[in-house]
Formats: structure tokens, sequence, C-alpha cells
């Protein structure tokens, strides 16, 4: 499974409570769709760093 797809996939179970693919497009962004708050944004970065082995920095953190 690709590295989008694991993203993919993580974020439409554990958040949008659905399998269908349809539900999240690619160029959606997290916090204007009110997919994700800050906290989910969080947890998010901790998925990625734990499932390939990252580190994400906090001032990468920053928008």
């Amino acid at each position: 499974m690709s590295s989008e797809a694991k993203i993919r996939n993580y974020i439409l179970e554990n958040y949008l409570f659905t399998d269908d693919e349809s539900a999240l497009d690619s160029a959606d962004s997290f916090l204007d769709k009110g997919i994700l708050d800050s906290t989910g944004i969080l947890e998010v970065i901790y998925f990625l760093e734990d499932e390939f082995e990252i580190k994400v920095e906090d001032t990468e953190m920053c928008a």
C-alpha cells in the first residue's frame, strides 16, 4: 500500500468514519473542510511519525 493510501485510509476511518474514498478529495484542506481541528492535526502528525518512522519538528508544524 502506498504512503498516500495509508494516510487516506487513516483519515477516512478515524475522522470521516467511512471507507468510501470519494468522501475525501486529495485537494481538500483538512481545516477548511472541517475534517480536522488543531488536535486532529497533532494526531495525524503522531500517526505519520509512528507509521513512517519520521520526526516532524515543531517548526515544521507552523503554517
